[in-house]
């Protein structure tokens, strides 16, 4: 997740009338591109691969694109429920390899730039199974 926004969304400027494209700007999470193994869905199970995680950065950004009224182009949801957004109300974005896999797009229609800030950080005064936080938050960028 830590990962994923930092190397690839954080600081990312989608232009107006421009789409963010999942597969195309952030590509497949392998170990080349420096992913590591965790929990994915696969096949109805859950087993390790790369890039496990990935689906809570994807998820976040769509409700922030959701909140905001932009255009959602692609979106699909995970195969069964997940913990981190609600899963019943179609709040998540499944993402998976770019090789027929699920991709998340979505057009930025607002008549500004939009810069993307996504980062990671631990609240020590949760529990400890609460404590990762995951961030992503949209600007307005005047032009």
């Amino acid at each position: 997740i830590d990962h994923c926004c930092k190397k690839y969304i954080d600081g990312m400027v989608v232009p107006q009338n421009e789409t963010f494209n999942w597969f195309r700007d952030i590509g497949d999470t392998t170990d080349k591109q420096g992913f590591v193994l965790a929990n994915i869905f696969s096949g109805g199970k859950t087993v390790k691969g790369y890039g496990g995680g990935v689906c809570q950065v994807s998820s976040t950004m769509y409700n922030c694109v959701i909140n905001l009224g932009l255009n959602v182009i692609e979106r699909h949801p995970h195969g069964k429920p997940v913990y981190y957004v609600d899963y019943y109300a179609g709040k998540d974005a499944s993402v998976s390899d770019t090789n027929g896999g699920f991709n998340f797009v979505w057009k930025n229609t607002e008549n500004y730039d939009i810069y993307i800030k996504a980062y990671t950080y631990v609240d020590e005064s949760q529990p400890i199974n609460k404590q990762g936080v995951l961030c992503i938050e949209f600007y307005k960028i005047n032009i």
